[in-house]
């Protein structure tokens, strides 16, 4: 069954206006089938408009209840055969209520627009009328459970593949996370041999890189991505030397929401593949807004024995921004003489605070 997001907020203006169609397009239909001594008069089309409209009205104040019923009783999902039972249980009953207090409304309307002399109310007399009226209503209470099975699979099928992308990323997510901490742990315990305080003072960033993977949400703004930026670059400033980092953020692009540690794999990929044989790296990065996306560039320096790197980990964040953003999220990447230059474009949207 649909959990609490489910798409099946029904609003009351479709649903009166799609009952409205069908009085409409069912006017013709009844002005042909009912006996007349002369011909057809623009009243005959008003009378038997007006008197559907009635009749539709308590199905159309119904419609939302039958279709929470379809989103609690979904065939094709487990236990069928019982929510088909139900269904039809549901059907016994409320066929023929919601058909007799059509019929009552339907004559209502006749008489406050002062055609009940064209429609008289007659129980006794329209007993057959009612009773063909009611089967012939079995139809439309299994159309409307119809578009509600349809609404309601489609609302558990949406949920399913939110679902699954969100563990896709997640996934994801964990596999960068883990290739960091490997990474740095061993980085460290090698710096511990030579140089115990460095080898503390890597520790504390790596301490903060952890706080802040453990406490981050999947989208953050870009001005707490930028910060662990720099808590990452310190790290590496700590554990191999010389890195010159510079960001370059249009004002209007601080606040804007990306997937966190989302520049992480670039920054490690430049620190990997841009380093020179003393051990300096330069890495620039630069964010701004470009018809109606947010663009984040890493330019990092590529030295002579790489041409910049397209490891496992720019994979991995390929797939992050698609599960994220679908199609409007893409990561290239190009190389320039000594240049290795990575491009996230984004949909921009401010992030929000909870």
């Amino acid at each position: 069954m649909p959990g609490n997001q489910s798409i099946l907020r029904v609003r009351w203006r479709w649903v009166g206006l799609s009952w409205l169609v069908l009085a409409f397009a069912y006017t013709p239909a009844v002005v042909l089938t009912s006996p007349s001594d002369g011909a057809r008069s623009a009243s005959d089309l008003l009378h038997a408009f007006l008197f559907l409209v009635g009749s539709y009205t308590p199905w159309a104040l119904a419609t939302p209840m039958l279709f929470g019923l379809s989103e609690r009783w979904i065939i094709g999902a487990g236990r069928s055969a019982y929510h088909l039972i139900w269904v039809a249980l549901f059907g016994l009953p409320a066929i023929p209520l919601l058909t007799g207090a059509g019929w009552g409304l339907g004559h209502g309307v006749l008489n406050m627009f002062g055609l009940a002399g064209q429609g008289q109310l007659d129980l006794r007399s329209s007993q057959r009328a009612l009773v063909a009226t009611a089967l012939f209503a079995i139809p439309l209470y299994l159309a409307v459970m119809g578009v509600g099975q349809l609404l309601a699979h489609t609302a558990l099928k949406s949920e399913r593949e939110s679902l699954l992308a969100r563990l896709n990323e997640e996934a994801l997510r964990s596999r960068l996370h883990q290739h960091f901490i490997f990474n740095a742990l061993n980085a460290i315990g090698e710096l511990g041999y030579h140089d115990a305080p460095k080898a503390d003072r890597a520790l504390g960033h790596v301490a903060n890189l952890l706080r802040a993977l453990l406490e981050s949400a999947p989208a953050v703004a870009l001005r707490d991505e930028i910060g662990a930026c720099a808590e990452f670059i310190e790290l590496h400033q700590v554990l191999s030397g010389n890195i010159t980092f510079v960001a370059e953020i249009e004002p209007g692009a601080w606040d804007a929401s990306v997937p966190s540690m989302v520049l992480q794999p670039l920054l490690e990929n430049a620190i990997q593949h841009g380093a020179d044989t003393d051990g300096a790296v330069e890495i620039n990065i630069g964010a701004n807004l470009q018809d109606g996306d947010l663009v984040i560039s890493v330019v990092n320096s590529v030295n002579r024995r790489s041409s910049g790197g397209l490891g496992i980990g720019l994979d991995h964040l390929r797939k992050r921004l698609v599960l994220a953003h679908g199609a409007g999220a893409s990561l290239t990447t190009q190389c320039e003489k000594n240049r290795f230059i990575a491009s996230i474009r984004l949909p921009l949207m401010e992030h929000y605070q909870p």
